[in-house]
């Protein structure tokens, strides 16, 4: 039988099959072979089960925030049109009304997912593209990765303390450091991944984000766009890994930590737009009073905050579609990691034991 080879046994470089001059070094190959885990939440931007905002520090698709340095200085969108190969989605940041001001997105990850970083180092690969307002002089955009040394998790507060002159970094909020030293990116109109290589991490690190974003001040249209590609890649080691697109099973799952939907994929929550995926239980009425009780397969990052919409009309009730009526009263009590229970109040509609009642939900407890 042949010997297994070693690390001292495998000669270098390898040779490259498709251009370039082959790895160089054992570090790229493993880094080439394995990224190990993706530290970024929702790095292929596939997830959307809230409405993506749009005012400073509220959150697009799932995992990501928006940073503003003015109102309107930019608009996040997932897009499907314009992605880079390999990808199925990006994030489009198309600037708005308040152009020439900095703006960014954010990942922020949980302490219990980046603690076996701490004292170790990591490398992030994104891939960018930006139109020509945004491409202009040495570059203009600029990655970082982001270390927490305050209270474990407690980094919902925007890390953005000043945003500075164009040309320098942003002042971050008390608590937060650039692990790495962000220099401008000279990203073109066609898409290209960008690293930041071999960053070390404090061992008094108690959370890390990733933050990309615009330096841009001055030459910014509303017609510019700055695209995030869907393979956003944060690994262990010194190199930076290879794009890596998750399966969207396995994003979501990831996601679901911090927000739970009924609406089915590509619905944005809101009143009165169908039942597909609804919450159906039968109404157990004892004094004209309905429960239902929701359990998660696995617990969120904190008891969530639920909100109500009904499927069918208007308002945020649940449904009796038995008889066409709307209860009031609609509520989550005990609302927990694993769940939550379900009230609502049906005198008047003519509500009976064993009726088909439905409901959409949002439970959100992010970051």
């Amino acid at each position: 039988a042949a010997a297994a080879a070693s690390a001292a046994s495998i000669a270098l470089p390898l040779p490259a099959t498709s251009g370039g001059t082959g790895v160089t070094s054992l570090a790229a190959l493993r880094a080439l072979l394995d990224i190990g885990k993706n530290y970024v939440i929702n790095g292929s931007f596939a997830v959307a089960q809230t409405a993506i905002g749009t005012t400073d520090n509220s959150y697009t698709v799932d995992g990501w925030r928006l940073l503003l340095g003015a109102a309107n200085a930019a608009v996040p969108t997932q897009d499907t049109a314009d992605v880079p190969v390999g990808a199925g989605y990006a994030l489009k940041l198309t600037v708005g009304s308040g152009n020439n001001n900095k703006f960014a997105v954010f990942c922020p990850i949980e302490n219990t997912d980046m603690a076996d970083l701490k004292g170790g180092v990591c490398s992030l690969r994104v891939p960018l593209k930006a139109t020509a307002g945004l491409t202009d002089g040495a570059g203009k955009i600029r990655i970082g990765i982001l270390q927490w040394t305050g209270t474990a998790d407690a980094i919902s507060a925007n890390p953005i303390s000043a945003w500075g002159a164009e040309g320098t970094n942003p002042t971050l909020a008390a608590g937060w450091a650039f692990a790495n030293v962000p220099a401008a990116v000279a990203v073109t109109t066609s898409w290209a991944d960008y690293t930041a290589e071999n960053v070390a991490i404090s061992a008094s690190a108690t959370n890390l984000a990733v933050l990309i974003w615009s330096d841009d001040k001055t030459n910014t249209q509303t017609t510019d766009i700055l695209r995030i590609g869907g393979y956003v890649v944060l690994a262990s080691g010194a190199v930076a890994p290879p794009k890596a697109v998750a399966k969207y099973i396995d994003e979501l799952t990831t996601c679901q930590r911090y927000v739970r939907s009924t609406f089915p994929r590509g619905t944005v929550p809101a009143q009165n737009v169908g039942s597909t995926g609804a919450w159906c239980f039968p109404a157990l009425t004892t004094n004209n009073k309905m429960q239902s009780a929701v359990h998660w397969d696995l617990p969120m990052f904190a008891a969530p905050t639920v909100t109500f919409y009904n499927p069918v009309a208007a308002n945020a009730q649940v449904r009796d579609v038995t008889v066409s009526g709307d209860a009031t009263n609609t509520a989550a009590i005990q609302s927990g990691l694993l769940g939550f229970g379900l009230s609502a109040q049906l005198a008047g509609i003519g509500a009976d034991i064993a009726d088909n009642c439905i409901v959409h939900f949002t439970a959100v407890a992010r970051l």
